[in-house]
């Protein structure tokens, strides 16, 4: 019964958002309701041990946030956005045993903190990024 209605509720959520016209979508705007929504929703599969389907949302979110063309050399807001669903992707890949998958995604994150820290010298949220980004 839990289950059931986790399932209906997910489904809720993906029919207001379609309802709104919000989604599907081309691209997604980073840290917008679209993205904190499907977060969210691969968030709770995740957790429900149903890594596929987190796996598929987290992918297409990442594919459409980067087709909105976010600017992470220069947005920084943005950069913290795109590189937690790079940790996301790394912590479910590697989890579900395809800890070769999650390489690109742990690299592609370590290299946009490296950047921030050239860009924002000793500032301490980007070392902050930068110390977590290097951690396994």
């Amino acid at each position: 019964m839990r289950h059931e209605t986790r399932q209906d509720a997910a489904g809720g959520i993906v029919r207001l958002l379609n309802e709104t016209k919000d989604y599907p979508a081309e691209t997604i705007t980073a840290g917008s309701e679209v993205d904190t929504t499907l977060r969210a929703l691969a968030d709770h599969y995740a957790e429900t041990r149903q890594p596929g389907q987190a796996l598929e949302i987290y992918q297409e979110l990442l594919r459409k946030i980067m087709a909105s063309d976010p600017d992470l050399q220069n947005d920084l807001l943005n950069s913290v956005y795109v590189s937690r669903l790079h940790t996301a992707l790394a912590v479910l890949l590697r989890r579900t045993g395809r800890g070769d998958m999650a390489v690109p995604f742990e690299a592609s994150r370590l290299e946009l903190w490296r950047h921030w820290n050239r860009k924002l010298p000793n500032n301490p949220f980007v070392q902050r990024q930068l110390e977590a980004a290097r951690l396994p």
